[in-house]
């Protein structure tokens, strides 16, 4: 038995092989059609689309065959791949190259052989239309034509084949850049929406150190220069003195609002909430607050149920709770500062209650407002900036809940804040 020799651009005819993406692919009814017309053109049992594999030959379509692949050392399509003609054995016991070949010698007893080769457009030949008969024979003319022929059409179907291929990957591949332009625009989108609000966060956090923060240093200034130019009477270096730390006291409030409010602003992130028990964020608070309420004659007072829970963000709770303590102990004196619980079915109320100065329609209507904001001192003098309110609010719509307050003039303050999804335990 001779073995076909190895084509002498073998390695890039595998390549153009793989490139058509059909080795071990289902049958398809077209490559059947060609088959079966093949057999009944030649007037043969057995026609063949063989594909020459590296160590292999593979059947596309097959017609009265039950093999689907042979190794290629027995292919007689190896044989044909090495010429553009029509290879055609009339006996292949009396052939040299193929007498004692298992596939003459055994199943499926060839006799007779003709086959065509697969050229591809760009003179590749991948393997072969052929017909096969188990007595020696010979085909006319016309039937050798008609196998040319019909070898054309397999390699038509192949290129077809090729071109879907590209076809559809050309379109995946639109298909991804489409939804990567997609997802490239929305981060573009969100970009351009956060920096939007970085740069509203700036303008307001400029307006904020212009209009409130020179105050506080121009008062430190000021006393500074009077000190060190000794113009200050001796006997009033204390009031100096204390008067300059309420002045930075006040310029580091501001600036602890401020940074809070401005990271709360860029985050634009809801808090993690878990379960907190507000007695005792409330008492952490009105601890600290402590030292600062004595001063002023200010009690104190934690109503709050001791097995009250919520859920909330512990820290944004904390930093509302502080502003809020803050703010009715800067407006009260020698009165009572309380922080009691209302239970609702589906939230809790926080509510904060001072019996200080109160506040006037106007500047009840504008507190939010940061281009509107009233300057109101307290009842020591205390400078503030309305940042403390207006942030506690930003503060607890991130987390779900919001801020009420109702004020009248010489009555006191009332804030309210309402935490969603409270839940109520005995733990």
């Amino acid at each position: 038995m001779e073995q076909a020799p190895l084509p002498p651009n073998e390695k890039v005819r595998l390549q153009a092989l793989q490139r058509y993406e059909l080795l071990d692919t289902s049958s398809e009814e077209q490559f059947d059609d060609i088959v079966k017309l093949a057999s009944q053109i030649c007037n043969t049992p057995v026609s063949l689309i063989s594909l020459i594999d590296a160590k292999r030959q593979w059947f596309k379509a097959r017609k009265e065959l039950s093999l689907s692949e042979v190794s290629r050392e027995y292919a007689f399509c190896a044989h044909t791949i090495l010429s553009d003609e029509l290879m055609v054995i009339e006996d292949a016991t009396a052939d040299e190259r193929f007498k004692d070949n298992p596939l003459v010698l055994g199943d499926p007893d060839i006799r007779f052989y003709a086959g065509a080769p697969l050229i591809t457009h760009d003179q590749y030949r991948l393997g072969a239309l052929c017909v096969i008969d188990h007595i020696p024979r010979n085909l006319t003319d016309e039937q050798k034509f008609a196998l040319k022929v019909l070898a054309g059409q397999v390699v038509k179907l192949l290129e077809l084949r090729y071109q879907n291929l590209k076809l559809t990957q050309s379109l995946q591949t639109v298909s991804r850049q489409k939804k990567r332009i997609h997802s490239l625009l929305q981060e573009r989108v969100k970009l351009t929406e956060e920096l939007a609000k970085a740069s509203h966060t700036k303008d307001q956090m400029l307006s904020i150190v212009a209009h409130d923060l020179r105050g506080p240093l121009h008062t430190l200034q000021n006393l500074l220069m009077l000190i060190s130019t000794k113009k200050a009477a001796l006997q009033d270096t204390e009031k100096y003195t204390t008067a300059l730390g309420k002045s930075v006291q006040n310029a580091v409030n501001l600036l602890e609002n401020l940074l809070e409010w401005g990271m709360i602003q860029l985050d634009g992130q809801e808090p993690e909430k878990k379960q907190v028990n507000l007695c005792t964020v409330v008492e952490q608070q009105l601890s600290v607050l402590q030292d600062a309420a004595d001063q002023k004659g200010n009690t104190l007072q934690n109503l709050v149920p001791s097995r009250l829970h919520a859920f909330a963000n512990t820290t944004s709770l904390n930093m509302v709770l502080r502003n809020l303590l803050v703010n009715a102990n800067k407006f009260t004196s020698g009165g009572i500062i309380s922080v009691q619980a209302e239970q609702k079915p589906d939230a809790t109320g926080l509510i904060i209650q001072d019996t200080g100065v109160g506040m006037e329609p106007l500047v009840l209507t504008q507190l939010f407002d940061l281009n509107k904001k009233h300057s109101r001192t307290g009842t020591n003098n205390e400078k503030g900036s309305g940042l403390g309110l207006h942030m506690s609010r930003e503060v607890l719509q991130q987390m779900g809940g919001s801020l009420h307050i109702e004020s009248s003039p010489g009555k006191g303050t009332t804030v309210t804040i309402i935490l969603p999804e409270a839940k109520k335990t005995d733990s």
